[in-house]
């Protein structure tokens, strides 16, 4: 069941291991030594302590060849982010994840055996997953403030984050981006520049802060008219400059049409928000991210907005949901740990589940 990619041989292995029958607990930790699958770790270390010596011997023949694999397969570390961690209505828990490597190496599609999820220490046994994301890629479009309205520390945060993302970018990946202030001035018209390669990027990002806008909203404007067809996304960072009363009122005059023109599309927003952004700009922030089926989130200092830059561009584009259930109808705060297995590399990462109605 196992190799033919059945998730159900988990729950089989996992309730053969504390099967009253030695014989069934021994099969169990030699089929899971076989497997090389990380997930069952934490099993075979009880199963090291079992009180028949063939089941101990096989448990830790078991434990010491999927150590020897992971640390193979750590060599070439694959980066994982979870965007969405919700516990749905009776105990069914959704998940959407992203994977990256480095220099945007191609990772192949995956079967659910390579993804492996504990929730609070507790292996998942049963679940679903579904490829999210089609075989053409995606798009993004970048909406940040202007550099020099960016307190010293929230910028290195912001070009550090930028650096990584773009190590990790898919080179058939098309980015644009484009810088906003929150004053009546702006840079030279020029138009952004479509941008796959870091190079092109490094200059896209000077060319913004050369040829900024007044206001988040052209700034979104503009940065839509060049991005092509397709799966696109917005991700904006919201600073907490105050606004000019002209801003306020072109804003208030096409939010409107922008959330139309959004929705029409299927273009999902993305934001941050930095301290002290200001109770109308977040207004809009939300808006747009809760009506377009994109996520609003808060970085409370630099090294936050560094975490959260790198997972929003990483999850705009999520390639596979994961639906998993068998644990309680609990909507307390939860972590989840998800372990992702690939021929030739590994990764892992945690996220927080949080209840959600939808």
């Amino acid at each position: 069941l196992y190799r033919a990619r059945q998730t159900r041989s988990i729950e089989l292995f996992v309730n053969w291991a504390s099967h009253e029958d030695f014989a069934f607990r021994s099969s169990a930790c030699w089929g899971m030594g076989q497997t090389q699958d990380p997930r069952f770790l934490p099993v075979l270390v009880k199963c090291i302590r079992d009180s028949d010596a063939t089941v101990r011997s096989r448990a830790l023949r078991s434990f010491s060849i999927i150590r020897s694999h992971i640390n193979a397969l750590k060599q070439q570390p694959i980066s994982v982010h979870i965007g969405h961690a919700s516990i749905l209505e009776n105990g069914v828990r959704a998940i959407s994840a992203s994977l990256r490597c480095s220099g945007g190496s191609p990772i192949p599609i995956l079967c659910p055996l390579a993804f492996s999820l504990e929730e609070n220490g507790v292996p998942v046994t049963r679940y679903e997953l579904t490829r999210a994301m089609p075989d053409y890629t995606g798009t993004i479009g970048l909406v940040l403030p202007l550099t020099t309205d960016l307190a010293t520390p929230f910028r290195d945060a912001a070009c550090a984050a930028l650096r990584r993302a773009l190590d990790e970018k898919r080179p058939s990946e098309a980015w644009s981006a484009v810088c906003y202030s929150h004053g009546d001035t702006h840079g030279p018209s020029i138009p952004p520049l479509l941008q796959t390669s870091p190079g092109q990027l490094q200059k896209g990002m000077e060319l913004a802060n050369r040829s900024y806008l007044s206001g988040a909203i052209p700034a979104i404007e503009t940065v839509l008219s060049i991005l092509p067809q397709g799966p696109r996304a917005l991700v904006i960072v919201g600073n907490e400059n105050p606004e000019s009363t002209s801003i306020v009122f072109h804003r208030n005059a096409h939010l409107d049409r922008l959330l139309t023109l959004l929705r029409n599309q299927d273009i999902a927003v993305y934001a941050i928000a930095l301290p002290g952004c200001t109770p109308l700009f977040r207004s809009m922030l939300e808006s747009l991210c809760s009506q377009t089926a994109g996520r609003l989130v808060e970085a409370a200092n630099p090294q936050q907005l560094e975490t959260l830059l790198i997972e929003t561009l990483a999850t705009a584009h999520c390639e596979y949901k994961i639906r998993y259930w068998g644990f309680e109808e609990n909507f307390s705060p939860r972590s989840v740990h998800l372990t992702v297995t690939t021929p030739s590399s590994f990764g892992e990462t945690d996220a927080s589940l949080a209840g959600d109605s939808r």
